[in-house]
């Protein structure tokens, strides 16, 4: 995350959420990183649980050709881009932006932004590819019962009362 900041420009926190360094905690040390909420103060919901629920909509193209561009022109390093690795910001009428939660940094041993930038489009491009791929899939196992996989579920919404729930 520090790469990010200092080797790009801010705009790419439009799409990846902030990350704030470590902190001591009672597990040992935590990262502390943005913690991303619709406007109704909800957690944003993964890409996985968004597309299961809704589909592909015109507000989540919009909003997948706005990360996918910002990904080609910044050339972002990133491992695949997951479904359950992106959430989705909204409001009460549409799709804010997606969030890259996960999933970020060089994969291999030299940093992307040392390679030719040919590389470095057909590695992005690559990525892009398996996106949609993973996608398609998904919407292909649409209308199941369960989200398939564990991940991409929220376990709480981070606006009601946790205790509540417990007991």
């Amino acid at each position: 995350m520090g790469e990010l900041k200092k080797h790009y420009a801010e705009t790419i926190f439009q799409h990846i959420s902030r990350c704030y360094g470590f902190v001591e905690t009672d597990m040992g040390k935590g990262l502390v990183s943005e913690l991303i909420r619709n406007t109704d103060h909800r957690i944003s919901q993964t890409l996985k649980k968004y597309i299961w629920e809704f589909g592909v909509t015109g507000s989540l193209k919009t909003a997948i050709e706005s990360l996918l561009e910002v990904w080609k022109h910044e050339l972002v390093p990133s491992r695949d881009l997951l479904l359950h690795n992106i959430v989705v910001q909204q409001d009460a009428e549409k799709i804010i932006r997606l969030v890259v939660i996960d999933g970020l940094g060089n994969t291999g041993l030299i940093p992307l932004r040392y390679l030719p930038r040919s590389w470095q489009m057909q590695k992005i491009e690559r990525k892009i590819a398996n996106f949609y791929e993973r996608i398609e899939l998904l919407l292909s196992q649409r209308g199941g019962d369960v989200l398939p996989g564990y991940h991409g579920e929220l376990l709480h919404d981070g606006v009601s009362d946790v205790s509540q729930e417990i007991q």
